[in-house]
């Protein structure tokens, strides 16, 4: 799987967790919830330390869209960690509107991806630097932040196994390891 197909897997995963959250009025949504958080952290680290450096860098337009990209992802964090701190609350009409905002964002920035930034990355990589970067953040999912780090700059290859080691500690003390 090259980068941008398993960026765009990765989407769709958590487009159907969002269903799966809309569906769910009960105790289910604390479990969704989690795995929302989970998939968008080691999404957007991935993202952040392997893609967007290249985009910035080999795209035309390419400062435009880190930067862009970069504050998108920033508030995502945000409004993941303010959802993290209510997950016992995953039932609430107050969280299901913050999931409803953090849903919207996140199903815009995906369009933008998908329709601006990745095609304009894959005319300036080739097949085998999508292929190679894909193989890299493919082995980075196992070590990559599950939580959200809004007080960080983007991450890089370092900071995200660093942040990533930490979480997934916190996260077999608190029983939400996989």
């Amino acid at each position: 799987m090259n980068a941008i197909e398993l960026l765009e897997h990765d989407h769709r995963t958590v487009e159907t967790l969002f269903g799966d959250f809309d569906s769910d009025t009960g105790d289910g949504r604390q479990e969704i919830l989690s795995n929302i958080i989970r998939e968008l952290s080691i999404h957007s680290a991935l993202e952040e330390a392997y893609v967007y450096p290249r985009i910035r860098s080999e795209t035309p337009g390419g400062e435009r869209y880190y930067e862009e990209c970069v504050r998108e992802h920033q508030a995502m964090k945000e409004s993941l960690a303010r959802i993290e701190g209510r997950l016992d609350k995953a039932h609430t009409k107050e969280v299901a509107d913050l999931v409803e905002t953090l849903k919207k964002k996140t199903l815009q920035h995906v369009e933008e991806e998908e329709t601006e930034v990745l095609p304009a990355f894959a005319q300036v990589a080739t097949k085998q630097e999508l292929t190679d970067l894909g193989r890299k953040m493919k082995e980075a999912k196992d070590t990559a932040p599950t939580r959200p780090h809004p007080n960080q700059p983007a991450a890089n290859p370092i900071t995200a196994w660093a942040n990533g080691l930490i979480d997934r500690a916190r996260d077999t003390v608190a029983g939400r390891a996989r």
